[in-house]
C-alpha cells in the first residue's frame, strides 16, 4: 500500500517535456509508481486535473543565516521551494570564525551546522556553499586589501577542502563586496582548481553589474576556463541605469560563445527588475570600505570627506545613467536604529522630509543606522530580464533570506510564483514546461543533486501542486511580507508541508551534503 496516491494530476515532470495526465503514487520519501489504476493508498488526493510538478530548487539563497531560527522557512515552501542552494555572495553560515555572530556555537564548522539542523528539523531540503569572504577573514583579517601570500592560500585552501569534506557543494564568492572584491583573479582560479579536482562548482556575485559588466562576465569565463570548474553567474543582470541597460546582448552572447568552446558556465536570475542589497555596498568604494564601518562613519562628519563620497557616487551612477534621477531610483529599507520613517521611500523623498540633499541625506541616514540599512535599487530593464530569463542555461533563484516582516524585497516571498504568474503567463518569455525545468531538473543537474527535480519513479517525491493559470503573488515592494495564493500542496520528500496556502508544520528536508 502506498503513503499517497495523487489523482487525475497534470504532469509537467521538470524535463521541459509537455506535460501528461496520470496518477502519482508516494510510498516513503520516493515516487513509487507513476500511471493509472496504481493500487491503494492511505491517503488518496484527487486533485481534478491540477498541475502536479516537481519541488522547486532556489538556485541562489542567503536563507542559511536564519535557518536554526526559523526552521519552517515558510516563505519559501510558500512560493513552493523544496530546496536551497543557500551560502551565496562570499558568505555562508559556515564555517563561521566570529563569534559575535548569530547562532555562532552551531556554526563553527559545516558537519556542525548541518548536524545542528537534523537535530532541529527543517522544512526544506537544503545544500551549501563555502563562503570566499568567511575563509579570507579567517585567514587574512579584514578588510584584507592585498594580495593572498602563498602560506594564505594554503590555509585558504584547506579551510575549503575540509568544508568540502563536510559536504558544501564548493566556492561561492561576492567580488562585488569586501573582503572578496579585494581578491586577484588569480586568487579565485587558484582556489576554484581545488574545487574543480573535486568536481565541486564556484558560484559568484561578480564584480559589477553595470559599469564594468562586460568585463566581470569576462573574468567569470576566464574563471572557468583556466581552473576547469564549474561556474555559475550570480542573478545575472544589467543595473545601474539606462546607460547599462541591453547590455545583456553582449553578455549573453559572450556566455553561449564560452559554452560553445566546452566552458562550464551557466547563470540564474531572480524575475525582478529591482535589485537589493547593502547601502555600505553600493554608495562606498571598495578603498572606502577597507577603513571600515566605525571609522568611515566618523569621517563622515567631515565635510570634506563627504564631498569625495559624494563625487564617486557622482561619477559612479549618476553621470552615466542617472544625470535627471539623482538617487530616486533607490528605495530605503531594513533601517533599524534610525530614520524609521524613511522605511520604503526613495531617498529622495526622505531628502524632503530630512530639510537636506539627497547626498547629506543619504550619509546622515547611514551615520544614524551604524552603516546599516539596506536599499531597493530600481536600477534594471524588464528588457534585460525577460532576455535572460529566456535562455535555456538560465535558472531561477530568490536572492532572498527575511521571514515575514524581515523581508525587505519581494523576492525573498514571490520569486517563483512571479516567474510563472507574470514571466510565463503575462509575458510568455518561454513555455511553461521550460519554465518548470529551470525551477527544478536544470538546477538539480547544474548543482549534482541526485534524487531531485523531476517527477519519475525513484526520484525523492518534493512537488507542487497548483493551477498555473491562477497563481498569485501578493507580495509588493511596499509589503514584501505577502505570501503567495494558490498552491494546493507541497510535498517534501514523501510528507504534506502545505496544504491550501498554510505551512503543515512537518520538518521533513534533508540535508543534502555534497559527496565530492
Amino acid at each position: 500500500m502506498f503513503d499517497y496516491l495523487i489523482k487525475n494530476a497534470n504532469i509537467v515532470d521538470g524535463t521541459g517535456r509537455d506535460g501528461y495526465k496520470g496518477d502519482i503514487a508516494i510510498k516513503g520519501d520516493k515516487i513509487a509508481a507513476i500511471g493509472e489504476s496504481l493500487g491503494d493508498a492511505k491517503e488518496v488526493i484527487d486533485v481534478g486535473g491540477l498541475t502536479v510538478t516537481p519541488g522547486f530548487i532556489d538556485s541562489h539563497s542567503h536563507g542559511d543565516e536564519m535557518l536554526t531560527r526559523y526552521l519552517q522557512v515558510e516563505n519559501l515552501l510558500l512560493q513552493g521551494i523544496t530546496t536551497s542552494m543557500t551560502g551565496q555572495c562570499g558568505t555562508s553560515a559556515a564555517p563561521c570564525f566570529d563569534p559575535s555572530c548569530d547562532d555562532y556555537e552551531y556554526r563553527t564548522s559545516v558537519e556542525k551546522w548541518f548536524r545542528t539542523l537534523e537535530e532541529k528539523g527543517v522544512g526544506m531540503n537544503v545544500s551549501l556553499f563555502t563562503g570566499h569572504g568567511n575563509i579570507r577573514k579567517k585567514v587574512m583579517g579584514y578588510p584584507g586589501n592585498r594580495d593572498a601570500t602563498p602560506e594564505e592560500m594554503q590555509e585558504m585552501k584547506a579551510i575549503l577542502n575540509k568544508s568540502m569534506d563536510e559536504g558544501s557543494r564548493g566556492l561561492n564568492s561576492g567580488t562585488y563586496y569586501a573582503p572578496c572584491v579585494y581578491a586577484s583573479t588569480d586568487e579565485i582560479v587558484d582556489l576554484c582548481k581545488t574545487v574543480a579536482d573535486r568536481g565541486g562548482m564556484f558560484a559568484c556575485h561578480i564584480r559589477s553589474e553595470s559599469v564594468r559588466l562586460v568585463e566581470s562576465v569576462a573574468e567569470m569565463i576566464e574563471i572557468s576556463r583556466r581552473s576547469g570548474v564549474r561556474a555559475i553567474i550570480s542573478h545575472h543582470k544589467a543595473a545601474g541605469g539606462p546607460n547599462y541597460w541591453g547590455l545583456s546582448k553582449t553578455t549573453l552572447q559572450m556566455i553561449e560563445n564560452a559554452r560553445a568552446e566546452g566552458v562550464d558556465i551557466w547563470t540564474d536570475v531572480y524575475p525582478f527588475s529591482a535589485c537589493s542589497t547593502s547601502l555600505w555596498a553600493t554608495y562606498f568604494s571598495p578603498s572606502v570600505q577597507a577603513l571600515g564601518k566605525e571609522k568611515v562613519a566618523e569621517m563622515l562628519n567631515d565635510p570634506a570627506f563627504r564631498k569625495q563620497c559624494r563625487e564617486w557616487i557622482e561619477e559612479t551612477f549618476i553621470k552615466y545613467s542617472w544625470k535627471e534621477k539623482g538617487l530616486s531610483w533607490c528605495m530605503l529599507v531594513d533601517l533599524q536604529y534610525a530614520y524609521p520613517e524613511y522605511q520604503g521611500l526613495r531617498i529622495n523623498e526622505a531628502a524632503k522630509l530630512h530639510g537636506k540633499d539627497e547626498f547629506e541625506t543619504l550619509f546622515d541616514v547611514l551615520q544614524a543606522n551604524k552603516m546599516s540599512g539596506r536599499g531597493v535599487l530600481f536600477t534594471m530593464s524588464e528588457e534585460d530580464v525577460e532576455r535572460i530569463i529566456s535562455k535555456p542555461y538560465v535558472m531561477i533563484g530568490t536572492d532572498g533570506a527575511g521571514v515575514g516582516m524581515d523581508c525587505v524585497h519581494p523576492r525573498s516571498t514571490s520569486s517563483f510564483t512571479r516567474a510563472i504568474a507574470h514571466y510565463w503567463r503575462e509575458r510568455k518569455v518561454c513555455s511553461f514546461p521550460e519554465m518548470i525545468r529551470k525551477m527544478t531538473s536544470l538546477p538539480a543537474q547544474v548543482y549534482k543533486l541526485e534524487g531531485k527535480g523531476e517527477i519519475a519513479v525513484g526520484k525523492d517525491a518534493d512537488l507542487c501542486i497548483f493551477d498555473p493559470e491562477t497563481i498569485k503573488a501578493n507580495a509588493t515592494f511596499a509589503h514584501p511580507e505577502l505570501y503567495n495564493e494558490g498552491f494546493e500542496y507541497i510535498f517534501v520528500n514523501g510528507k504534506i508541508a502545505v496544504r491550501k496556502d498554510r505551512v503543515t508544520g512537518v520538518l521533513n528536508g534533508k540535508i543534502l551534503r555534497s559527496n565530492m
